[in-house]
């Protein structure tokens, strides 16, 4: 073994170079150094094979191999010469056939390990990412803060021209000019004649394109004689105000008896029980229902925030028959006003109910839809029904008590008799425009009504056609002094609105292509005079002109109609 220790492989090459010199010097010096590069190749694998052998038998050698690739990757290591905990350990394969045999089997032997992404990269991504969510958060935050800041200083404000032109308005509009507009419509007699002659008056005072338009829709009317309830317990006939049978025929309210009356109800008479169910709402039915078998019952129902028809429905679904409607006293301001007060209500929710979403035109469909209920309707005064629901002296007074039915000894059946009636008339409609100077194609509605709830009540429409008129007056005048709208303004008085709004409804349902696109805002003059004062809803978009205009002229002349000057 000790003449082994200098023994190198490189010697045994060089005598093997010798030999060949010596034995092969006849052939081709090419073939020569062809098998001697050949050989050195060989002997180089030895020796490289040679060296790995030495190092992996070496103590430490693992180690060594491990901390030397580690020396190789970008990362820096401590100061101390740990590795870094971040870096996962080269796992080298082993080969139950020995390190030589393995590298001869598979040549990729020492590249068999995987290694993950370091853990310091994984939480720089992370951060990364954060940083990046953060920074979009601000931006759009600082967006939606730069945008409502912008919105809050563009908030638009009514100009002094303008408020000069509001005041000149409201002032040339008074009660006496409105009166005698007033006593001009009432001098007409049929509804056709009326507006034959407002659309007349409008081309007068300077609108422009005025335009009269006729519609033939489905129409409720009271047949010809009042509805009646009779108590069968006593006999006795009761009218709807609440006054006997026997009164009827009084001219000073025999019009307003006939015309109390719920359109669009089922006909007949009916012979049940009646059944307080309050305000008819959810918590209400399910008592009654646990109480007791409703089929065919007349329900005494208090007319509350809920749409009437859709708490008649449900009132229908539970197997009622008919019912009689009334208004509480405690919801009331003053309450003697409707003790005895006969009134009507419609259970159309607008339009003509024969044609449904599509305008009455000579050749539409006609749906038959003469009943909008299959219950037997009927309003009733507040005084029948405390009488109908033997309730004690209640609804009078602070604190007002809510009327309530007692358990009585004896159950109360009523005989209800509706002769209502239904057939097609005409509905008309007066339309004139103001152009506009800057947007002449966006439309501003100011509408009224002309149309009543019985034929022969001129100051039930006239009050609205007559306000409606003297503000085009009004505003005409300052239109030929000079002043234009910014936008068109369109001024229409509407037929048949106490029937369920059936003028406004199928003129909007004919021109529904045009109002989406264009319409700017509808203003509303239903009942522009009221004894209380002027009084005023507006949608969410309104809201604050509405609010601008109150401030700018808060005294009682101030009427909804005012906000059409800043459009």
């Amino acid at each position: 073994m000790g003449d082994m220790q200098g023994f190198h492989p490189g010697s045994l090459l060089e005598a093997k170079r010798m030999a060949y010199r010596k034995v092969f010097a006849s052939r081709g010096s090419t073939a020569i150094s062809q098998d001697l590069e050949r050989e050195g190749l060989q002997m180089a694998s030895l020796d490289m094979e040679w060296e790995m052998e030495k190092e992996l038998e070496e103590p430490g050698g693992l180690d060594h191999f491990q901390l030397e690739c580690v020396e190789h990757q970008p990362m820096e290591t401590s100061s101390s010469g740990a590795m870094d905990p971040d870096l996962e350990p080269i796992q080298p394969s082993a080969s139950p056939h020995g390190r030589f045999q393995r590298l001869q089997e598979d040549p990729n032997y020492t590249s068999h390990f995987s290694r993950t992404m370091p853990k310091s990269q994984r939480r720089s991504g992370a951060c990364i990412a954060k940083y990046l969510l953060a920074g979009a958060g601000v931006f759009f935050l600082g967006l939606l803060i730069g945008l409502y800041t912008h919105r809050a200083e563009k908030q638009p404000e009514i100009s002094n021209q303008s408020t000069d032109l509001l005041e000149r308005v409201v002032q040339s509009i008074t009660a006496e000019k409105i009166q005698a507009l007033q006593r001009e419509f009432q001098a007409t007699t049929s509804e056709e004649d009326r507006v034959k002659g407002l659309a007349q008056k409008w081309e007068e005072l300077g609108l422009k394109n005025v335009q009269l338009s006729s519609y033939n829709v489905l129409l409720s009317h009271p047949g010809p004689r009042p509805n009646t309830i009779v108590d069968m317990t006593t006999k006795h006939c009761y009218l709807p105000s609440g006054h006997s049978c026997d009164t009827w025929g009084n001219p000073s309210y025999s019009t307003e008896q006939l015309f109390a009356m719920a359109t669009y109800s089922a006909v007949g008479t009916l012979e049940a029980e009646v059944v307080d169910v309050q305000y008819g709402s959810s918590e209400d039915l399910r008592r009654i229902r646990a109480e007791m078998n409703v089929t065919n019952k007349i329900a005494v129902l208090k007319l509350g925030q809920a749409p009437l028809l859709y708490t008649l429905s449900r009132l229908a679904e539970m197997g009622f028959g008919g019912s009689l409607l009334y208004v509480e006293p405690c919801d009331v301001i003053t309450e003697q006003e409707i003790w005895w007060k006969a009134f009507g209500v419609t259970l159309n929710p607008g339009g003509d109910p024969s044609t449904p979403d599509y305008p009455s035109t000579d050749r539409s469909y006609r749906a038959d839809r003469r009943n909008l209920t299959s219950l037997l309707v009927q309003p009733i005064s507040t005084s029948l029904a405390k009488v109908l629901l033997y309730a004690p002296a209640m609804g009078i007074g602070r604190p007002c008590v809510p009327l309530a039915m007692t358990p009585p000894s004896e159950r109360k059946i009523v005989n209800l008799t509706i002769g209502s009636q239904t057939s097609y008339g005409k509905v008309h409609n007066v339309v004139g425009y103001l152009r506009g100077k800057i947007n002449p194609d966006r439309y501003v509605l100011v509408g009224g009504r002309h149309s009543s709830w019985y034929e022969g009540t001129a100051a039930d429409w006239s009050g609205s056609a007559a306000a409606v008129t003297q503000i085009i007056e009004s505003i005409t005048a300052q239109a030929r002094a000079g002043w234009q709208p910014d936008r068109t303004i369109v001024f229409c008085s509407w037929g048949g609105s106490a029937l369920g709004n059936i003028g406004s409804f199928e003129w909007g349902e004919e021109n529904r292509l045009v109002l989406e696109s264009r319409a700017v805002a509808y203003v509303s003059l239903h009942s522009p005079v009221r004894p209380r004062g002027p009084q005023s809803t507006a949608s969410p978009s309104l809201l604050q002109l509405a609010s601008d205009i109150g401030k700018v002229n808060p005294t009682p002349q101030h009427t909804p109609y005012s906000t059409l000057l800043t459009s």
